[in-house]
């Protein structure tokens, strides 16, 4: 057992090894719980905000495809080709 220096009139109490380590890991365990929660909100935001960045340029997109497509017939029926 390693000795241990105490000031006069310090109470002498010396916590086993094993509650250290538990007490440490406790708190480790605790912060870890607490970079997980924090990861996932900031996750959610981002999957969020590329969702409505998806949605919105997917509206953009289809009013030109549809003119497109349009424009095509048009021009398919002016010329015979269908």
């Amino acid at each position: 057992m390693p000795k241990i220096a105490f000031a006069i009139g310090q109470k002498r109490s010396f916590n086993p090894m094993s509650f250290s380590v538990e007490e440490k890991c406790t708190i480790a365990a605790a912060a870890l719980d607490d970079l997980v929660k924090v990861v996932a909100a900031c996750g959610f935001g981002y999957r969020t905000e590329a969702e409505d960045s998806v949605a919105a340029t997917r509206a953009k997109m289809f009013g030109p495809a549809i003119c497109t497509a349009l424009v095509g017939l048009i021009l398919a029926i002016c010329l015979d080709i269908l």
